[in-house]
Protein backbone atom coordinates (compact mmCIF):
# COMPACT_ATOMS: atom_id res chain seq x y z
CA UNK A 1 0.00 0.00 0.00
CA UNK A 2 1.24 3.43 -0.82
CA UNK A 3 1.99 5.73 2.02
CA UNK A 4 -1.05 7.99 2.53
CA UNK A 5 1.30 10.88 3.12
CA UNK A 6 1.94 10.95 -0.64
CA UNK A 7 0.94 14.50 -1.62
CA UNK A 8 -1.12 13.46 -4.62
CA UNK A 9 -2.96 10.76 -2.75
CA UNK A 10 -3.71 13.17 0.06
CA UNK A 11 -5.03 15.63 -2.48
CA UNK A 12 -7.27 13.03 -4.06
CA UNK A 13 -8.59 11.96 -0.69
CA UNK A 14 -9.43 15.55 0.05
CA UNK A 15 -11.22 16.00 -3.25
CA UNK A 16 -13.00 12.69 -3.06
CA UNK A 17 -12.71 11.99 -6.79
CA UNK A 18 -11.94 8.35 -7.52
CA UNK A 19 -12.30 5.91 -10.38
CA UNK A 20 -14.28 2.76 -9.70
CA UNK A 21 -12.54 -0.17 -11.35
CA UNK A 22 -15.61 -2.35 -11.87
CA UNK A 23 -19.10 -1.61 -13.13
CA UNK A 24 -21.21 -3.72 -10.83
CA UNK A 25 -24.10 -2.31 -8.80
CA UNK A 26 -24.12 -2.15 -5.00
CA UNK A 27 -22.39 -0.22 -2.24
CA UNK A 28 -19.03 1.41 -2.85
CA UNK A 29 -16.56 -0.31 -0.52
CA UNK A 30 -13.28 0.81 -2.11
CA UNK A 31 -11.82 3.72 -4.02
CA UNK A 32 -8.73 3.76 -6.19
CA UNK A 33 -6.07 6.35 -7.07
CA UNK A 34 -3.16 6.21 -9.44
CA UNK A 35 0.39 7.18 -8.50
CA UNK A 36 1.31 8.40 -11.96
CA UNK A 37 -0.16 11.81 -11.19
CA UNK A 38 -2.80 11.44 -13.92
CA UNK A 39 -6.20 12.88 -13.26
CA UNK A 40 -8.78 10.37 -12.04
CA UNK A 41 -12.48 10.07 -12.93
CA UNK A 42 -15.32 10.93 -10.63
CA UNK A 43 -16.84 8.20 -8.50
CA UNK A 44 -19.16 6.33 -10.82
CA UNK A 45 -21.58 4.91 -8.32
CA UNK A 46 -22.14 2.11 -5.86
CA UNK A 47 -20.71 -1.38 -6.40
CA UNK A 48 -20.69 -4.57 -4.37
CA UNK A 49 -17.43 -6.14 -5.44
CA UNK A 50 -14.44 -5.79 -3.16
CA UNK A 51 -10.99 -4.73 -4.30
CA UNK A 52 -9.40 -6.99 -6.93
CA UNK A 53 -7.07 -9.64 -5.57
CA UNK A 54 -4.39 -8.74 -8.14
CA UNK A 55 -4.57 -5.00 -8.93
CA UNK A 56 -2.48 -3.56 -11.70
CA UNK A 57 0.84 -2.04 -10.86
CA UNK A 58 0.45 1.50 -9.68
CA UNK A 59 -3.12 1.03 -8.46
CA UNK A 60 -3.70 1.37 -4.77
CA UNK A 61 -7.09 0.74 -3.05
CA UNK A 62 -8.29 2.37 0.10
CA UNK A 63 -11.31 0.88 1.86
CA UNK A 64 -14.06 3.29 2.82
CA UNK A 65 -14.79 3.18 6.55
CA UNK A 66 -18.53 2.65 6.07
CA UNK A 67 -21.55 3.64 4.01
CA UNK A 68 -24.71 5.24 5.29
CA UNK A 69 -28.17 5.27 3.71
CA UNK A 70 -31.40 7.01 4.62
CA UNK A 71 -34.57 5.27 3.43
CA UNK A 72 -37.74 7.36 3.10
CA UNK A 73 -41.35 6.53 2.18
CA UNK A 74 -43.95 9.22 2.74
CA UNK A 75 -43.53 10.45 6.30
CA UNK A 76 -41.57 7.33 7.26
CA UNK A 77 -37.78 7.22 7.23
CA UNK A 78 -34.89 5.33 8.76
CA UNK A 79 -31.11 5.41 8.57
CA UNK A 80 -28.82 2.42 8.45
CA UNK A 81 -25.06 2.09 8.04
CA UNK A 82 -22.48 -0.65 7.68
CA UNK A 83 -18.75 -1.08 7.19
CA UNK A 84 -19.34 -4.16 5.07
CA UNK A 85 -19.12 -4.18 1.29
CA UNK A 86 -22.91 -4.01 0.93
CA UNK A 87 -25.86 -2.76 2.91
CA UNK A 88 -29.53 -3.64 2.96
CA UNK A 89 -32.66 -2.49 4.75
CA UNK A 90 -35.97 -4.30 5.11
CA UNK A 91 -38.79 -1.77 4.92
CA UNK A 92 -41.22 -2.43 7.80
CA UNK A 93 -44.75 -3.42 6.81
CA UNK A 94 -46.00 -0.53 8.92
CA UNK A 95 -44.71 1.81 6.21
CA UNK A 96 -47.69 0.66 4.13
CA UNK A 97 -49.53 3.39 6.04
CA UNK A 98 -47.86 5.81 3.62
CA UNK A 99 -49.49 4.08 0.60
CA UNK A 100 -53.19 3.99 1.46
CA UNK A 101 -54.82 4.35 -1.97
CA UNK A 102 -52.63 2.12 -4.12
CA UNK A 103 -50.48 -0.99 -3.95
CA UNK A 104 -47.40 0.82 -5.34
CA UNK A 105 -45.60 3.77 -3.79
CA UNK A 106 -42.57 5.91 -4.57
CA UNK A 107 -39.69 5.81 -2.09
CA UNK A 108 -36.22 7.33 -2.08
CA UNK A 109 -32.82 6.43 -0.75
CA UNK A 110 -30.27 9.05 0.24
CA UNK A 111 -26.77 7.64 0.68
CA UNK A 112 -23.30 8.85 1.43
CA UNK A 113 -19.80 7.41 1.35
CA UNK A 114 -17.55 8.34 4.22
CA UNK A 115 -13.86 7.99 4.96
CA UNK A 116 -12.50 8.85 8.32
CA UNK A 117 -15.72 10.55 9.29
CA UNK A 118 -15.71 12.76 6.20
CA UNK A 119 -18.41 12.56 3.50
CA UNK A 120 -16.86 11.98 0.07
CA UNK A 121 -19.96 11.15 -1.92
CA UNK A 122 -23.70 11.73 -1.64
CA UNK A 123 -26.36 10.23 -3.82
CA UNK A 124 -30.14 9.94 -4.02
CA UNK A 125 -32.04 7.15 -5.73
CA UNK A 126 -35.77 6.78 -6.29
CA UNK A 127 -37.42 3.41 -6.22
CA UNK A 128 -40.87 1.84 -6.36
CA UNK A 129 -42.13 -0.22 -3.47
CA UNK A 130 -45.13 -2.57 -3.50
CA UNK A 131 -47.57 -3.27 -0.71
CA UNK A 132 -47.27 -7.00 0.09
CA UNK A 133 -50.09 -9.27 -1.10
CA UNK A 134 -50.70 -10.23 2.51
CA UNK A 135 -51.80 -6.70 3.40
CA UNK A 136 -55.57 -6.94 2.93
CA UNK A 137 -58.65 -5.64 4.78
CA UNK A 138 -60.40 -7.84 7.32
CA UNK A 139 -63.95 -8.80 8.34
CA UNK A 140 -64.44 -10.04 11.87
CA UNK A 141 -68.23 -10.45 11.95
CA UNK A 142 -71.46 -9.97 9.98
CA UNK A 143 -75.13 -10.11 10.98
CA UNK A 144 -78.26 -10.31 8.80
CA UNK A 145 -81.94 -9.45 9.12
CA UNK A 146 -85.11 -9.28 7.07
CA UNK A 147 -85.73 -6.04 5.19
CA UNK A 148 -87.71 -3.32 6.92
CA UNK A 149 -90.78 -3.61 4.64
CA UNK A 150 -90.93 -7.41 4.66
CA UNK A 151 -94.29 -9.17 4.33
CA UNK A 152 -93.24 -11.55 7.09
CA UNK A 153 -94.28 -10.43 10.59
CA UNK A 154 -91.21 -9.59 12.64
CA UNK A 155 -92.60 -11.69 15.48
CA UNK A 156 -92.14 -14.83 13.38
CA UNK A 157 -88.37 -14.51 13.55
CA UNK A 158 -87.80 -16.55 10.37
CA UNK A 159 -87.00 -16.01 6.71
CA UNK A 160 -89.78 -17.14 4.34
CA UNK A 161 -89.11 -18.01 0.71
CA UNK A 162 -90.35 -15.35 -1.69
CA UNK A 163 -91.68 -13.19 1.15
CA UNK A 164 -88.61 -12.25 3.19
CA UNK A 165 -85.81 -10.02 2.03
CA UNK A 166 -82.20 -10.16 3.19
CA UNK A 167 -80.30 -7.23 4.64
CA UNK A 168 -76.71 -7.06 5.83
CA UNK A 169 -77.62 -5.60 9.19
CA UNK A 170 -74.11 -5.00 10.51
CA UNK A 171 -70.51 -5.66 9.63
CA UNK A 172 -67.30 -5.31 11.62
CA UNK A 173 -64.52 -4.66 9.13
CA UNK A 174 -61.34 -2.63 8.88
CA UNK A 175 -58.71 -1.65 6.36
CA UNK A 176 -55.07 -2.66 6.60
CA UNK A 177 -52.22 -0.27 7.44
CA UNK A 178 -54.05 2.94 6.63
CA UNK A 179 -56.41 1.75 3.89
CA UNK A 180 -60.11 2.58 4.09
CA UNK A 181 -63.12 0.37 3.35
CA UNK A 182 -64.78 1.65 0.18
CA UNK A 183 -67.35 -0.92 -0.94
CA UNK A 184 -69.40 -3.78 0.52
CA UNK A 185 -70.81 -6.54 -1.68
CA UNK A 186 -73.33 -9.21 -0.72
CA UNK A 187 -73.80 -12.28 -2.91
CA UNK A 188 -76.76 -14.57 -2.21
CA UNK A 189 -79.66 -16.26 -3.98
CA UNK A 190 -77.70 -16.04 -7.30
CA UNK A 191 -77.77 -12.24 -7.05
CA UNK A 192 -75.28 -9.52 -6.14
CA UNK A 193 -75.81 -6.24 -4.36
CA UNK A 194 -73.01 -3.67 -3.88
CA UNK A 195 -73.01 -0.43 -1.90
CA UNK A 196 -70.57 2.32 -1.01
CA UNK A 197 -69.50 1.85 2.61
CA UNK A 198 -70.83 2.60 5.22
CA UNK A 199 -74.16 1.93 3.48
CA UNK A 200 -74.93 -1.80 3.61
CA UNK A 201 -76.54 -3.90 0.84
CA UNK A 202 -79.92 -5.62 0.94
CA UNK A 203 -82.16 -7.75 -1.30
CA UNK A 204 -85.92 -7.29 -1.52
CA UNK A 205 -86.71 -11.02 -1.53
CA UNK A 206 -85.15 -14.48 -1.32
CA UNK A 207 -86.30 -16.89 -4.01
CA UNK A 208 -84.48 -19.94 -2.63
CA UNK A 209 -85.31 -22.05 0.41
CA UNK A 210 -83.28 -24.17 2.79
CA UNK A 211 -79.72 -23.28 3.78
CA UNK A 212 -78.87 -20.27 1.59
CA UNK A 213 -75.19 -19.34 1.30
CA UNK A 214 -74.26 -15.68 1.64
CA UNK A 215 -70.87 -14.18 0.76
CA UNK A 216 -69.89 -10.72 1.99
CA UNK A 217 -66.94 -8.97 0.31
CA UNK A 218 -65.31 -5.69 1.29
CA UNK A 219 -62.98 -3.68 -0.94
CA UNK A 220 -60.53 -1.15 0.46
CA UNK A 221 -58.85 1.94 -0.98
CA UNK A 222 -56.03 -0.21 -2.39
CA UNK A 223 -58.66 -2.23 -4.28
CA UNK A 224 -57.79 -5.22 -2.13
CA UNK A 225 -60.65 -7.51 -1.10
CA UNK A 226 -61.53 -10.02 1.59
CA UNK A 227 -64.53 -12.36 1.88
CA UNK A 228 -66.58 -13.74 4.72
CA UNK A 229 -69.18 -16.47 4.20
CA UNK A 230 -72.35 -17.19 6.16
CA UNK A 231 -75.55 -19.22 5.88
CA UNK A 232 -79.17 -18.19 6.50
CA UNK A 233 -82.03 -20.66 6.88
CA UNK A 234 -85.07 -19.93 4.69
CA UNK A 235 -88.43 -21.69 5.21
CA UNK A 236 -90.06 -22.91 1.99
CA UNK A 237 -93.30 -21.27 0.85
CA UNK A 238 -95.85 -21.60 -1.96
CA UNK A 239 -99.30 -20.03 -2.32
CA UNK A 240 -102.16 -21.99 -0.74
CA UNK A 241 -104.51 -23.89 -3.03
CA UNK A 242 -107.62 -26.05 -3.02
CA UNK A 243 -106.62 -29.41 -4.40
CA UNK A 244 -110.27 -30.43 -4.76
CA UNK A 245 -113.60 -28.56 -4.76
CA UNK A 246 -117.14 -29.98 -4.99
CA UNK A 247 -120.51 -28.32 -4.37
CA UNK A 248 -123.78 -30.29 -4.63
CA UNK A 249 -127.37 -29.94 -3.43
CA UNK A 250 -128.20 -31.53 -0.12
CA UNK A 251 -130.62 -31.41 2.78
CA UNK A 252 -129.92 -29.92 6.18
CA UNK A 253 -128.17 -33.11 7.25
CA UNK A 254 -125.72 -32.96 4.36
CA UNK A 255 -127.30 -35.87 2.48
CA UNK A 256 -127.41 -35.46 -1.28
CA UNK A 257 -130.90 -34.29 -2.26
CA UNK A 258 -131.98 -33.16 -5.72
CA UNK A 259 -134.60 -30.89 -4.19
CA UNK A 260 -132.31 -29.76 -1.40
CA UNK A 261 -132.21 -26.15 -0.35
CA UNK A 262 -128.65 -26.44 0.96
CA UNK A 263 -125.39 -27.43 -0.70
CA UNK A 264 -122.66 -29.68 0.58
CA UNK A 265 -119.19 -28.13 0.19
CA UNK A 266 -116.37 -30.66 0.02
CA UNK A 267 -112.88 -29.17 -0.21
CA UNK A 268 -109.28 -30.13 0.37
CA UNK A 269 -106.62 -27.44 0.92
CA UNK A 270 -102.84 -27.39 0.68
CA UNK A 271 -100.79 -24.62 2.30
CA UNK A 272 -97.35 -24.09 3.93
CA UNK A 273 -97.41 -23.92 7.71
CA UNK A 274 -94.12 -22.00 7.94
CA UNK A 275 -93.09 -23.81 11.11
CA UNK A 276 -96.58 -23.48 12.51
CA UNK A 277 -96.69 -19.70 12.18
CA UNK A 278 -98.85 -19.46 9.04
CA UNK A 279 -102.65 -19.72 9.25
CA UNK A 280 -105.25 -20.63 6.61
CA UNK A 281 -108.70 -19.07 6.16
CA UNK A 282 -111.40 -20.50 3.86
CA UNK A 283 -114.66 -18.69 3.18
CA UNK A 284 -117.62 -19.36 0.89
CA UNK A 285 -120.49 -17.30 -0.51
CA UNK A 286 -123.19 -18.01 -3.07
CA UNK A 287 -125.88 -16.41 -5.22
CA UNK A 288 -128.49 -17.34 -7.76
CA UNK A 289 -126.91 -17.46 -11.17
CA UNK A 290 -129.33 -14.86 -12.57
CA UNK A 291 -128.49 -12.36 -9.83
CA UNK A 292 -125.54 -10.00 -9.71
CA UNK A 293 -124.46 -9.85 -6.07
CA UNK A 294 -123.27 -12.60 -3.77
CA UNK A 295 -124.66 -13.03 -0.30
CA UNK A 296 -122.70 -12.83 2.91
CA UNK A 297 -119.37 -14.60 3.16
CA UNK A 298 -119.17 -17.46 5.67
CA UNK A 299 -115.98 -18.95 7.07
CA UNK A 300 -115.65 -22.73 6.85
CA UNK A 301 -112.92 -25.29 7.37
CA UNK A 302 -111.53 -27.44 4.57
CA UNK A 303 -113.45 -30.73 4.44
CA UNK A 304 -117.23 -31.22 4.36
CA UNK A 305 -119.56 -28.35 5.26
CA UNK A 306 -123.34 -27.90 4.84
CA UNK A 307 -123.83 -24.42 3.46
CA UNK A 308 -126.76 -22.05 2.73
CA UNK A 309 -129.61 -21.00 4.99
CA UNK A 310 -132.29 -23.26 3.59
CA UNK A 311 -132.67 -20.74 0.77
CA UNK A 312 -131.28 -22.57 -2.24
CA UNK A 313 -134.24 -22.56 -4.65
CA UNK A 314 -134.38 -25.84 -6.59
CA UNK A 315 -135.75 -23.94 -9.59
CA UNK A 316 -132.54 -21.94 -9.99
CA UNK A 317 -128.88 -22.80 -10.38
CA UNK A 318 -126.39 -21.33 -7.94
CA UNK A 319 -122.89 -19.82 -8.27
CA UNK A 320 -120.51 -20.61 -5.41
CA UNK A 321 -117.29 -18.64 -4.72
CA UNK A 322 -114.55 -19.96 -2.43
CA UNK A 323 -111.80 -17.70 -1.08
CA UNK A 324 -108.64 -19.23 0.39
CA UNK A 325 -106.18 -16.99 2.24
CA UNK A 326 -103.02 -17.21 4.32
CA UNK A 327 -100.62 -14.59 5.64
CA UNK A 328 -99.30 -13.70 2.19
CA UNK A 329 -101.73 -14.67 -0.57
CA UNK A 330 -105.42 -14.99 -1.45
CA UNK A 331 -106.84 -17.25 -4.16
CA UNK A 332 -110.45 -17.77 -5.29
CA UNK A 333 -112.28 -20.72 -6.81
CA UNK A 334 -115.67 -20.70 -8.56
CA UNK A 335 -118.10 -23.60 -8.51
CA UNK A 336 -121.69 -24.29 -9.57
CA UNK A 337 -124.79 -25.93 -8.08
CA UNK A 338 -127.36 -26.91 -10.69
CA UNK A 339 -131.13 -26.75 -10.52
CA UNK A 340 -133.16 -29.75 -9.48
CA UNK A 341 -133.40 -32.42 -12.19
CA UNK A 342 -136.88 -33.53 -13.39
CA UNK A 343 -137.94 -36.59 -15.41
CA UNK A 344 -140.95 -36.17 -17.70
CA UNK A 345 -143.33 -39.17 -18.13
CA UNK A 346 -145.63 -39.17 -21.17
CA UNK A 347 -148.93 -40.98 -20.67
CA UNK A 348 -151.21 -42.48 -23.28
CA UNK A 349 -153.22 -39.73 -24.84
CA UNK A 350 -150.40 -37.13 -24.57
CA UNK A 351 -150.80 -36.31 -20.94
CA UNK A 352 -147.60 -35.91 -18.86
CA UNK A 353 -146.58 -36.27 -15.28
CA UNK A 354 -143.29 -35.30 -13.68
CA UNK A 355 -141.27 -35.98 -10.58
CA UNK A 356 -137.95 -34.83 -9.38
CA UNK A 357 -134.96 -37.11 -9.21
CA UNK A 358 -133.41 -37.54 -5.84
Amino acid sequence: MEDKSDPYVSEMLSIGGYTVKNNLGGVVPYVIVRTNQKEVDSLLGSISETAPSAPKSGDFWYKIDHTEKNFKLGSYSNTTSSSASSISYAIPVSWCNAVTDDIIGAASITGQVLFGGKVYKKFTANLTVSVPDTVIPSISSVTFSDVDDSAVPSSWGIYVQGQSGLKLKSISCTGAYGSEIKKVKMTADSRIRTTDYPELPEMDHISQSGEVSVMVTVTDSRNRTVNKSAVVSVVSYASPKLSSVKSERCNASGETDNDGTYFLSTTSAVFPSCLGKNALTLTVKYKRTDLKNYGNEVQINPGSNVCANNDLDPEYSCDVLYTLSDEFNTVTYSDFVSTAVYLMHFLHGGRTTSRSCS
